[in-house]
C-alpha cells in the first residue's frame, strides 16, 4: 500500500499489463508507484537504503561518499521502514522526536517522509546493521551512527532522492 502521496506510475503499469499478455502471464500484479514526484531528478547525489543489508549508500555528484550500517524499522512489531523513492524534506539539529511510544533528543534529523520518517542518530543505540532491526529496530526511520550522521547532514540536501528497497526478513 503507497503512502497517501503516492501516484500510479502508469507507464511501468502499461510495460508491465502488455509483458504478461504478450507472453500469456496470469495472476496478481503490483503496481509500481511515483512516491515523491517533488523528488529532484537524480543529478548523482542520493542516498540507497537496503533493508535487507541494513546498511546505507551516500552518493554525492555521481561519487560514493559514504556507507554505513543502519537499523531500521522493527518488523516483529510491525513497524518495517517503507519502502520507495523519496526526496529529503528537511533536515535539523538537536531535535526531540516525539511519538505515542518514545521521546528521544538525537543531533540530526533528516526527514524523508514528511516530518514523520527520516534518518537520525540514536544515543540510546550502540549496535548497528546485522539482525538487529528484527527485534530491536525503530518505529519506521533509519538510525544511523552518529560519526556517520554528521557526515550525511552536512552533504544532503532537501530534494536530494531517497531510495530504500528491499523486502527485509520475515519473522
Amino acid at each position: 500500500v503507497p503512502y497517501r502521496d503516492a501516484v500510479p506510475d502508469a507507464d511501468s503499469l502499461v510495460a508491465d499489463l502488455k509483458n504478461c499478455l504478450e507472453n500469456n502471464i496470469s495472476g496478481t500484479r503490483v503496481a509500481a508507484y511515483l512516491t515523491d514526484i517533488a523528488c529532484k531528478p537524480f543529478n548523482g547525489t542520493y542516498v540507497e537504503v537496503s533493508l535487507d543489508n541494513q546498511k546505507f549508500w551516500f552518493y554525492k555528484n555521481g561519487e560514493l561518499l559514504l556507507t554505513s550500517d543502519v537499523v531500521t524499522g522493527n518488523v516483529s512489531t510491525d513497524d518495517g521502514s517503507r519502502t520507495g523513492i523519496y526526496s529529503v524534506y528537511n533536515k535539523s539539529r538537536n531535535a526531540r522526536l516525539v511519538g505515542p511510544t518514545w521521546d528521544i533528543k538525537v543531533e540530526y534529523w533528516i526527514g524523508y517522509i514528511g516530518r514523520l520518517v527520516g534518518f537520525h542518530d540514536n544515543p540510546d543505540r550502540s549496535v548497528y546493521g546485522g539482525d538487529e532491526f528484527i527485534y530491536n529496530g525503530s518505529h519506521g526511520c533509519v538510525n544511523v551512527p552518529l560519526s556517520n550522521m554528521a557526515i550525511l547532514f552536512e552533504n544532503i540536501n532537501e530534494g536530494d532522492a531517497v531510495i530504500v528497497y528491499g523486502n527485509t526478513k520475515s519473522l
